[in-house]
Protein backbone atom coordinates (compact mmCIF):
# COMPACT_ATOMS: atom_id res chain seq x y z
CA UNK A 1 0.00 0.00 0.00
CA UNK A 2 1.47 3.06 -0.98
CA UNK A 3 0.12 6.62 0.61
CA UNK A 4 1.72 10.04 -0.27
CA UNK A 5 2.76 12.12 2.76
CA UNK A 6 4.03 15.30 2.73
CA UNK A 7 6.38 16.88 5.33
CA UNK A 8 9.53 15.52 7.49
CA UNK A 9 9.32 12.73 9.56
CA UNK A 10 7.55 14.20 12.14
CA UNK A 11 4.91 14.88 10.12
CA UNK A 12 5.17 11.39 8.69
CA UNK A 13 4.68 9.92 12.42
CA UNK A 14 2.06 12.25 13.32
CA UNK A 15 0.00 11.12 9.58
CA UNK A 16 0.51 7.69 10.37
CA UNK A 17 -1.26 7.75 13.46
CA UNK A 18 -4.09 9.76 11.77
CA UNK A 19 -3.85 6.74 9.36
CA UNK A 20 -4.46 4.01 11.92
CA UNK A 21 -7.44 6.07 13.55
CA UNK A 22 -8.67 6.37 10.08
CA UNK A 23 -8.77 2.77 9.93
CA UNK A 24 -10.18 2.09 12.90
CA UNK A 25 -13.34 4.24 11.78
CA UNK A 26 -13.44 2.19 8.51
CA UNK A 27 -12.96 -1.25 9.77
CA UNK A 28 -15.88 -0.46 12.53
CA UNK A 29 -18.08 0.55 9.51
CA UNK A 30 -17.46 -2.03 7.10
CA UNK A 31 -16.55 -5.44 6.99
CA UNK A 32 -14.47 -6.18 3.95
CA UNK A 33 -13.56 -4.30 0.83
CA UNK A 34 -14.24 -6.58 -2.75
CA UNK A 35 -10.99 -8.03 -4.03
CA UNK A 36 -12.19 -7.08 -7.32
CA UNK A 37 -13.50 -3.52 -6.52
CA UNK A 38 -10.92 -1.89 -8.22
CA UNK A 39 -12.06 -1.26 -11.65
CA UNK A 40 -11.35 0.87 -14.86
CA UNK A 41 -14.63 1.92 -16.54
CA UNK A 42 -14.06 0.85 -19.81
CA UNK A 43 -16.48 0.34 -23.02
CA UNK A 44 -17.36 -3.27 -23.29
CA UNK A 45 -20.30 -4.48 -24.89
CA UNK A 46 -20.64 -7.42 -22.63
CA UNK A 47 -21.84 -4.70 -20.23
CA UNK A 48 -24.10 -2.93 -21.77
CA UNK A 49 -21.90 0.41 -22.22
CA UNK A 50 -23.15 2.17 -25.69
CA UNK A 51 -20.12 3.35 -27.76
CA UNK A 52 -19.82 6.76 -27.90
CA UNK A 53 -21.42 7.18 -30.87
CA UNK A 54 -24.74 5.87 -29.85
CA UNK A 55 -24.58 8.48 -26.47
CA UNK A 56 -26.27 11.63 -25.91
CA UNK A 57 -23.58 14.25 -26.58
CA UNK A 58 -25.30 16.46 -23.78
CA UNK A 59 -24.97 12.95 -21.66
CA UNK A 60 -20.95 13.45 -22.70
CA UNK A 61 -20.37 17.00 -22.53
CA UNK A 62 -21.12 18.61 -19.15
CA UNK A 63 -18.29 21.07 -18.45
CA UNK A 64 -20.40 24.16 -16.53
CA UNK A 65 -17.98 27.53 -16.60
CA UNK A 66 -18.66 28.83 -13.68
CA UNK A 67 -19.33 32.81 -13.31
CA UNK A 68 -16.02 35.30 -12.77
CA UNK A 69 -13.93 31.87 -12.31
CA UNK A 70 -10.75 33.62 -13.20
CA UNK A 71 -11.67 36.32 -9.97
CA UNK A 72 -8.62 35.49 -7.70
CA UNK A 73 -7.21 32.62 -9.28
CA UNK A 74 -3.94 31.90 -10.03
CA UNK A 75 -2.42 32.63 -13.34
CA UNK A 76 1.08 31.63 -14.41
CA UNK A 77 2.10 32.64 -18.01
CA UNK A 78 4.41 29.72 -18.50
CA UNK A 79 6.79 31.97 -20.97
CA UNK A 80 9.19 29.63 -22.48
CA UNK A 81 12.69 30.18 -21.10
CA UNK A 82 14.28 28.21 -23.88
CA UNK A 83 13.88 26.79 -27.48
CA UNK A 84 10.65 24.69 -27.59
CA UNK A 85 10.91 21.20 -29.75
CA UNK A 86 8.48 20.85 -32.67
CA UNK A 87 7.10 18.03 -31.37
CA UNK A 88 6.80 16.23 -27.96
CA UNK A 89 4.32 13.92 -26.49
CA UNK A 90 4.06 12.58 -23.10
CA UNK A 91 3.31 8.73 -23.90
CA UNK A 92 7.01 8.53 -25.05
CA UNK A 93 8.47 8.97 -21.50
CA UNK A 94 5.63 6.39 -20.11
CA UNK A 95 3.06 8.82 -18.85
CA UNK A 96 -0.29 7.26 -20.40
CA UNK A 97 -1.95 5.27 -17.73
CA UNK A 98 -5.13 3.50 -19.61
CA UNK A 99 -7.61 5.63 -20.93
CA UNK A 100 -10.58 5.96 -18.52
CA UNK A 101 -14.67 5.63 -20.12
CA UNK A 102 -16.75 8.21 -18.30
CA UNK A 103 -19.77 6.33 -19.89
CA UNK A 104 -23.47 8.12 -19.86
CA UNK A 105 -22.00 10.97 -17.11
CA UNK A 106 -21.31 14.28 -17.86
CA UNK A 107 -18.55 14.07 -15.11
CA UNK A 108 -15.79 15.20 -17.76
CA UNK A 109 -14.64 17.70 -15.53
CA UNK A 110 -13.44 14.90 -12.92
CA UNK A 111 -12.25 12.94 -15.53
CA UNK A 112 -10.04 15.93 -16.99
CA UNK A 113 -9.13 16.87 -13.49
CA UNK A 114 -7.46 13.24 -12.17
CA UNK A 115 -5.96 13.06 -15.72
CA UNK A 116 -4.05 15.13 -15.22
CA UNK A 117 -2.93 14.09 -11.72
CA UNK A 118 -2.89 10.31 -12.82
CA UNK A 119 -0.27 11.17 -15.84
CA UNK A 120 1.99 13.47 -13.23
CA UNK A 121 1.44 10.82 -10.71
CA UNK A 122 2.94 7.78 -13.86
CA UNK A 123 5.25 10.21 -15.18
CA UNK A 124 6.96 11.21 -11.68
CA UNK A 125 7.51 7.52 -10.28
CA UNK A 126 6.27 5.24 -13.33
CA UNK A 127 3.55 4.14 -10.96
CA UNK A 128 0.11 3.31 -12.59
CA UNK A 129 -2.54 4.78 -10.71
CA UNK A 130 -6.13 5.17 -10.80
CA UNK A 131 -7.80 7.81 -9.10
CA UNK A 132 -11.68 7.91 -8.46
CA UNK A 133 -14.02 10.69 -10.63
CA UNK A 134 -17.00 9.03 -8.74
CA UNK A 135 -15.47 10.87 -5.10
CA UNK A 136 -15.54 14.34 -6.88
CA UNK A 137 -18.53 13.43 -8.05
CA UNK A 138 -20.02 12.57 -5.18
CA UNK A 139 -18.34 14.22 -2.20
CA UNK A 140 -17.69 18.08 -3.95
CA UNK A 141 -19.10 20.45 -2.01
CA UNK A 142 -19.60 22.68 -5.00
CA UNK A 143 -22.75 21.20 -6.38
CA UNK A 144 -21.01 19.61 -9.05
CA UNK A 145 -22.27 16.30 -10.23
CA UNK A 146 -22.92 14.35 -13.81
CA UNK A 147 -25.02 17.10 -14.56
CA UNK A 148 -22.02 19.87 -15.10
CA UNK A 149 -18.75 20.92 -13.16
CA UNK A 150 -15.52 22.74 -13.48
CA UNK A 151 -11.78 21.56 -12.88
CA UNK A 152 -11.73 20.37 -8.85
CA UNK A 153 -8.11 20.38 -8.61
CA UNK A 154 -8.94 22.18 -5.17
CA UNK A 155 -9.84 18.47 -3.81
CA UNK A 156 -6.52 17.35 -4.27
CA UNK A 157 -5.01 19.93 -2.40
CA UNK A 158 -7.17 22.08 0.13
CA UNK A 159 -10.79 21.95 -0.33
CA UNK A 160 -12.74 19.41 1.67
CA UNK A 161 -15.48 16.88 1.27
CA UNK A 162 -18.12 17.12 3.55
CA UNK A 163 -16.04 14.74 6.22
CA UNK A 164 -13.86 17.31 6.73
CA UNK A 165 -10.82 15.68 4.06
CA UNK A 166 -8.73 16.67 0.80
CA UNK A 167 -6.42 14.80 -1.66
CA UNK A 168 -7.36 12.04 -4.59
CA UNK A 169 -9.32 8.86 -3.59
CA UNK A 170 -7.90 6.04 -4.88
CA UNK A 171 -10.72 4.52 -7.25
CA UNK A 172 -11.13 0.49 -5.37
CA UNK A 173 -12.87 3.17 -2.24
CA UNK A 174 -15.49 4.92 -4.61
CA UNK A 175 -15.73 2.70 -7.88
CA UNK A 176 -16.98 4.77 -10.68
CA UNK A 177 -20.82 4.30 -11.32
CA UNK A 178 -21.24 6.90 -13.82
CA UNK A 179 -24.22 7.91 -11.60
CA UNK A 180 -24.94 11.00 -9.02
CA UNK A 181 -24.68 8.88 -5.84
CA UNK A 182 -24.57 10.08 -2.24
CA UNK A 183 -21.16 11.36 0.00
CA UNK A 184 -20.20 8.33 2.30
CA UNK A 185 -17.62 9.90 3.64
CA UNK A 186 -14.68 9.16 5.31
CA UNK A 187 -12.11 7.91 2.58
CA UNK A 188 -8.65 7.11 2.47
CA UNK A 189 -6.79 9.63 0.45
CA UNK A 190 -3.69 8.81 -1.09
CA UNK A 191 -2.58 11.62 -3.06
CA UNK A 192 -1.86 15.66 -2.89
CA UNK A 193 -1.09 18.19 -5.42
CA UNK A 194 1.62 20.88 -4.21
CA UNK A 195 -0.20 23.19 -5.98
CA UNK A 196 -2.25 24.43 -9.49
CA UNK A 197 -1.98 27.49 -11.48
CA UNK A 198 -4.27 28.24 -14.94
CA UNK A 199 -1.99 29.30 -18.08
CA UNK A 200 -1.73 33.01 -19.19
CA UNK A 201 -2.57 36.29 -18.17
CA UNK A 202 -6.45 35.88 -18.21
CA UNK A 203 -9.58 34.16 -19.02
CA UNK A 204 -8.76 33.08 -22.29
CA UNK A 205 -7.17 30.22 -24.85
CA UNK A 206 -3.72 31.01 -23.93
CA UNK A 207 -0.56 31.67 -26.00
CA UNK A 208 -0.31 28.31 -27.88
CA UNK A 209 3.97 28.58 -26.58
CA UNK A 210 2.45 29.16 -23.33
CA UNK A 211 0.68 25.70 -23.37
CA UNK A 212 3.57 23.78 -24.29
CA UNK A 213 5.78 25.44 -22.18
CA UNK A 214 3.43 24.11 -19.07
CA UNK A 215 3.19 20.50 -20.97
CA UNK A 216 6.96 20.48 -20.56
CA UNK A 217 7.31 21.71 -17.38
CA UNK A 218 4.42 20.71 -15.20
CA UNK A 219 2.83 17.10 -17.61
CA UNK A 220 -0.01 17.32 -19.24
CA UNK A 221 -2.63 19.72 -18.50
CA UNK A 222 -6.53 20.08 -17.74
CA UNK A 223 -8.16 22.13 -21.22
CA UNK A 224 -11.71 22.93 -21.85
CA UNK A 225 -12.75 22.76 -25.42
CA UNK A 226 -16.19 22.58 -27.54
CA UNK A 227 -17.42 19.42 -29.02
CA UNK A 228 -19.49 18.79 -31.55
CA UNK A 229 -21.56 15.84 -33.59
CA UNK A 230 -18.13 15.67 -35.50
CA UNK A 231 -16.01 15.47 -32.39
CA UNK A 232 -18.09 12.90 -31.40
CA UNK A 233 -17.51 10.63 -34.22
CA UNK A 234 -13.88 11.13 -35.02
CA UNK A 235 -12.12 7.96 -35.63
CA UNK A 236 -8.74 9.54 -36.47
CA UNK A 237 -6.47 11.51 -38.47
CA UNK A 238 -6.10 15.69 -37.80
CA UNK A 239 -9.56 16.61 -36.59
CA UNK A 240 -9.95 20.75 -37.86
CA UNK A 241 -13.90 20.88 -37.92
CA UNK A 242 -14.08 23.98 -35.66
CA UNK A 243 -17.14 24.45 -33.51
CA UNK A 244 -18.23 27.74 -32.23
CA UNK A 245 -20.52 26.93 -29.74
CA UNK A 246 -20.76 26.91 -25.98
CA UNK A 247 -17.28 25.60 -24.36
CA UNK A 248 -18.83 22.10 -23.25
CA UNK A 249 -15.98 19.58 -22.38
CA UNK A 250 -13.20 19.08 -20.41
CA UNK A 251 -9.75 16.80 -21.96
CA UNK A 252 -6.69 16.60 -21.02
CA UNK A 253 -3.37 17.65 -23.28
CA UNK A 254 -0.01 15.71 -23.51
CA UNK A 255 1.44 17.39 -26.29
CA UNK A 256 1.86 18.37 -29.50
CA UNK A 257 3.39 18.10 -33.13
CA UNK A 258 4.27 21.50 -35.25
CA UNK A 259 4.84 19.49 -38.17
CA UNK A 260 1.24 18.31 -38.73
CA UNK A 261 -2.26 19.91 -39.46
CA UNK A 262 -2.39 23.50 -40.86
CA UNK A 263 0.29 24.93 -38.07
CA UNK A 264 0.35 22.09 -35.50
CA UNK A 265 -1.74 20.06 -33.32
CA UNK A 266 -2.59 19.15 -29.91
CA UNK A 267 -2.35 15.56 -28.51
CA UNK A 268 -5.51 15.44 -26.71
CA UNK A 269 -6.46 12.78 -24.18
CA UNK A 270 -10.35 12.21 -23.83
CA UNK A 271 -12.24 10.18 -21.35
CA UNK A 272 -14.48 8.43 -23.66
CA UNK A 273 -13.08 4.62 -23.35
CA UNK A 274 -10.07 3.24 -26.13
CA UNK A 275 -11.99 2.39 -28.98
CA UNK A 276 -13.01 6.46 -29.46
CA UNK A 277 -10.37 7.99 -31.82
CA UNK A 278 -7.04 7.07 -32.09
CA UNK A 279 -7.14 4.55 -28.79
CA UNK A 280 -8.79 7.36 -26.82
CA UNK A 281 -6.62 10.17 -28.36
CA UNK A 282 -7.17 12.85 -31.04
CA UNK A 283 -4.90 15.36 -33.19
CA UNK A 284 -6.55 18.20 -33.27
CA UNK A 285 -4.91 21.62 -34.71
CA UNK A 286 -4.25 24.57 -32.74
CA UNK A 287 -7.02 27.05 -31.78
CA UNK A 288 -9.66 24.89 -33.59
CA UNK A 289 -13.27 24.41 -31.19
CA UNK A 290 -11.78 26.32 -28.50
CA UNK A 291 -8.89 23.77 -27.23
CA UNK A 292 -6.69 25.02 -24.60
CA UNK A 293 -9.21 27.54 -22.84
CA UNK A 294 -8.66 27.95 -19.17
CA UNK A 295 -5.69 25.73 -19.45
CA UNK A 296 -3.98 24.75 -16.50
CA UNK A 297 -1.74 22.20 -14.24
CA UNK A 298 -0.90 20.50 -11.51
CA UNK A 299 2.18 20.60 -9.39
CA UNK A 300 3.05 16.93 -7.90
CA UNK A 301 5.82 16.32 -6.19
CA UNK A 302 5.95 12.38 -4.89
CA UNK A 303 7.03 11.90 -0.83
CA UNK A 304 6.18 8.59 0.05
CA UNK A 305 5.58 6.37 3.37
CA UNK A 306 5.13 2.98 1.85
CA UNK A 307 3.93 0.17 4.15
CA UNK A 308 2.87 -3.38 3.99
CA UNK A 309 0.40 -6.07 5.74
CA UNK A 310 3.03 -9.10 5.70
CA UNK A 311 0.33 -11.38 7.55
CA UNK A 312 -2.41 -9.88 5.30
CA UNK A 313 -5.53 -8.58 6.37
CA UNK A 314 -7.87 -10.66 9.08
CA UNK A 315 -10.13 -12.80 7.19
CA UNK A 316 -13.09 -11.77 9.45
CA UNK A 317 -13.30 -8.63 10.84
CA UNK A 318 -16.41 -8.05 13.21
CA UNK A 319 -17.61 -4.28 13.21
CA UNK A 320 -17.12 -2.36 16.14
CA UNK A 321 -15.35 -4.73 17.35
CA UNK A 322 -11.00 -4.58 18.02
CA UNK A 323 -8.72 -5.77 15.16
CA UNK A 324 -5.16 -7.00 15.10
CA UNK A 325 -2.81 -6.97 12.36
CA UNK A 326 0.84 -6.50 12.07
CA UNK A 327 1.68 -3.36 9.81
CA UNK A 328 5.19 -3.01 8.47
CA UNK A 329 6.66 0.38 7.02
CA UNK A 330 9.38 0.67 4.37
CA UNK A 331 11.18 4.25 4.13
Amino acid sequence: YIMNIRGGILQKFFTFLSLLIICSLLLSNISTIPADSEKTFFYDPTEGIPPVSERSLDDLCNLVEPDDWWKNARFDPCQPQRNLPSSFDWRDFGGDPPIRDQSSCGGCWAFATTGALECNIKIKHNRTVDLSEQWLINCNTDGWNCDGGWFAHEYHMWKTDPCGATGAVLEQYVPYTALNDPCNCPYLHDYYINNWSYIGNDYSIPPVDSIKQAILDHGPVSVAITTNLAFQQYTGGVFNSHSSLPLNHAVVLVGWNDTQGTNGVWLLRNSWGPAWGENGYMRIEYGCSSVGYAACYVNYTPSLLEFKLPNGVPEIITPRSPANFTLEIIE
